[in-house]
């Protein structure tokens, strides 16, 4: 459902662009295909509705194909802990290096409260989802 909220209300006017109503169609039809396993009946019924002039019925339509690069993400989000606790989290590339990433965390305003440079015993990585501060 989430899909749905998205959806801009400038897309729903009467005055919407043709890209912005096709976008609109794509949407509902992506969700009413979705729900049809779960909720056969009524996505049927809004199917019906919704596409009075085709001759294709709800489940005579093929299923959305997943396309895997759309999902991918350059960024993740880097949990910063100081002694095993979680001090802070930070959206950064994938392609930064571990003394990049150890920098960007370092100047964390809520990390820097909680460590003193001179006092860091050890610093453990773990690729793209934590940094540990030991003091």
């Amino acid at each position: 459902m989430e899909l749905i909220n998205a959806i801009p209300e400038s897309f729903k006017k009467e005055d919407a662009s043709e890209s912005q109503k096709y976008c609109l169609n794509e949407a509902v039809e992506f969700s009413l295909k979705i729900l049809s396993p779960i909720a056969p009946h009524v996505t049927l019924e809004l199917w019906s509705k919704f596409n009075s002039s085709q001759d294709k019925s709800l489940f005579e339509t093929s299923w959305p194909e997943f396309k895997e690069n759309l999902i991918l993400d350059d960024n993740f989000e880097l949990i910063i802990q100081v002694n095993g606790k979680v001090r802070g989290k930070e959206k950064i590339e994938k392609t930064l290096t571990e003394e990049e990433i150890k920098s960007i965390a370092l100047s964390n305003e809520n990390v820097s409260k909680h460590i003193q440079l001179d006092n860091i015993k050890k610093v453990i990585y773990v690729k793209e989802k934590l940094i540990n501060f030991v003091i």
